[in-house]
């Protein structure tokens, strides 16, 4: 089996808070936030799920994210799905404007270099 490419489990961390939704539960239903424990190279992770009714914590391995083709299908993703933490998005775009910054940044940098050559 190879690693996916371009997958979301990219954008998370051992340590990254996701949602969790239960095996065949709807987009619009609320998951539950998990911590992600374990990523694998093929394209899921093993997460320990919060807030569950459960007395014992909820540890589940193989999660597929959301946009996985088979996240949906009730044989195959027998543990849930995930999905980004609604500040992913938030975060992101922070980093991606932080790197705007720092392009600006350098750039001015070498402009102030050259003046200061011609001087």
């Amino acid at each position: 089996m190879k690693p996916l490419q371009q997958h979301p489990t990219q954008d998370v961390m051992i340590g990254d808070i996701v949602v969790w939704h239960p095996p065949g539960a709807s987009r619009d239903e609320p998951g539950y936030p998990a911590f992600v424990v374990a990523i694998s190279q093929f394209g899921s992770l093993c997460v320990r799920i919060l807030n569950t009714l459960d007395a014992a914590p909820l540890i589940r391995d193989g999660v597929l994210h959301i946009s996985h083709p088979r996240a949906r299908d009730p044989e195959y993703a027998t543990d849930g799905f995930w999905s980004h933490h609604p500040r992913h998005a938030e975060l992101a775009n922070l980093r991606d404007r932080l790197q705007q910054v720092e392009l600006l940044l350098n750039n001015l940098v070498e402009q102030l270099a050259l003046v200061k050559e011609e001087a």
